[in-house]
């Protein structure tokens, strides 16, 4: 259920791009463009079906007979069924069009969320037919979440929706709750989130990550540079490796992993490994480790490393989310989507 979500970075330039999409010729608001297919690589942008060229986060719904591409832009949401392009906006349901991450729940709901300047992006939840929004804009505004960076479904089907300045949400099924520093939460800028190892893992702007166990609210422990081997504090994303039991870090100083028996590992970029040491998303599919950065696509697959970058046709370097799909890699940069044969 976990995709491939927006880190600090993204947050950073929000500025410049919100200043861009204002230009932006006005969209319908569920707009269907026709795709163009082929056998190779295949880069979508706004010539030909998305709404705006920086994707920030890529989900594949699963089905039994095909999969469902969900894409966030920088100017609202994307539906792809390998046909065409259908777009949904705030006039649709959503809180904010500044997507940052989506996940589905084990009912089939779809949860997306998203920030905005004024720090009043939510939480917006699709059945398939109609949006339910939840933001601090609105009613009850000291639990409903705001400026959303990262969302995740735990093993108690609990929703934690993880802020920039808010601390992490997490939704019971009826109501939000809100933890903070205030109230003994170690960092207020949540990253990302997942569980391993029967604990759900928090990963943090500049205090490492912490955890919780899964049937624990309350009892928050961090994991640093000092309480262990983690590379480096300031984390962007967290995956976990069901073929090797292990739990990806990637940092703004590289990558450390950990297994289940507490075995620590670190990657960087000497031996050309890693493209960059700014790591922004890590995903894995449970045969390769991918590992996006500001200069190419790193892909690891368990003894070799493998770099793609522009010079291979990528529209850009900026790598900012990563899916995978039964055939394909679907690369999300700042110039647009990228599908590439497996």
């Amino acid at each position: 259920m976990k995709r491939s979500s927006v880190k600090i970075a993204m947050f950073l330039l929000l500025s410049s791009f919100f200043i861009l999409m204002i230009g932006c010729q006005e969209k319908k608001s569920v707009q269907t463009t026709k795709v163009k297919q082929t056998k190779e690589m295949m880069i979508y942008n706004t010539q030909n079906g998305l709404p705006d060229n920086f994707i920030s986060s890529i989900f594949v719904e699963k089905f039994e007979n095909r999969e469902i591409l969900w894409i966030g832009t920088w100017n609202g949401l994307v539906k792809y069924d390998f046909e065409r392009w259908i777009n949904y906006t705030e006039k649709d349901g959503l809180t904010k069009n500044h997507i940052t991450d989506i996940i589905s729940d084990s009912q089939n709901r779809l949860w997306v969320s998203s920030i905005s300047l004024k720090k009043d992006g939510g939480v917006s939840v699709y059945d398939g037919r109609n949006w339910k929004g939840y933001s601090n804009s609105t009613e009850d505004t000291g639990t409903n979440p705001g400026n959303i960076i990262t969302l995740f479904q735990d093993s108690r089907d609990r929703i934690w929706a993880g802020s920039w300045g808010n601390g992490v949400y997490v939704f019971d099924g009826e109501k939000w709750k809100n933890y903070n520093t205030d109230n003994g939460l170690p960092s207020n800028e949540i990253m990302d989130i997942i569980e391993f190892d029967n604990k759900v893992w928090f990963a943090t702007k500049q205090k490492g990550a912490f955890y919780i166990t899964v049937d624990d609210n309350e009892n928050w422990v961090v994991v640093d540079e000092h309480s262990s081997n983690l590379i480096n504090n300031s984390i962007c994303s967290l995956a976990k490796d069901n073929m090797d039991n292990r739990l990806w870090f990637g940092t703004w100083g590289g990558v450390s992993s950990v297994s289940k028996t507490d075995k620590w590992e670190k990657f960087t970029t000497f031996g050309n490994k890693l493209a960059d040491l700014f790591v922004r998303v890590i995903k894995t599919d449970g045969e390769n480790v991918y590992f996006g950065t500001d200069k190419g696509m790193t892909i690891y697959d368990g003894e070799n490393w493998k770099t793609i970058t522009t010079k291979d046709g990528l529209p850009s370097d900026k790598i900012l989310s990563i899916a995978t799909t039964k055939n394909d890699i679907w690369i999300g940069t700042d110039k647009g989507l990228v599908q590439l044969v497996k």
